[in-house]
């Protein structure tokens, strides 16, 4: 058995390099993020904390201390793209399911071919309704 003095180069040694082997794999994800979702610009974070508790003697004096460390990541939240909804007389949402981002957007088969009017239904519950 040796006694090794405790330095921040020694944390990949101690115990087997356990704490270094949590953080790598806390590395690991959130390269892994950066590779999936590399338009995200936010910082990925891995905090690497240490925690003291003294021990007390019988004197009354702190003869050590227990220690454990804490490995933590975090990736930005996954977001999804900004979608457009309506909201009908009795407080649903609805939204185009051929145009997701705009509910107002029109296709040609809103457009009545023998009147050349738009005809577009509102969704109520299972049966659509005529908005107009």
């Amino acid at each position: 058995m040796a006694l090794r003095t405790f330095k921040l180069e020694e944390l990949a040694e101690l115990d087997g390099g356990r704490v270094a082997v949590a953080f790598a794999q806390a590395q690991a994800r959130v390269v892994a993020d950066c590779e999936d979702r590399p338009g995200e610009l936010t910082a990925r974070k891995i905090l690497l904390q240490m925690e003291v508790v003294p021990v007390i003697d019988e004197d009354g004096k702190c003869s050590g201390v227990k220690s454990s460390f804490q490995i933590k990541d975090s990736i930005p939240t996954r977001k999804s793209k900004q979608y457009d909804f309506g909201l009908d007389p009795s407080g649903r949402l609805y939204y185009s399911d051929e145009s997701p981002g705009n509910v107002d957007q029109l296709t040609f088969d809103d457009v009545d071919p023998r009147t050349g009017r738009v005809n577009r239904q509102i969704p109520n519950d299972e049966e659509n309704v005529d908005a107009t």
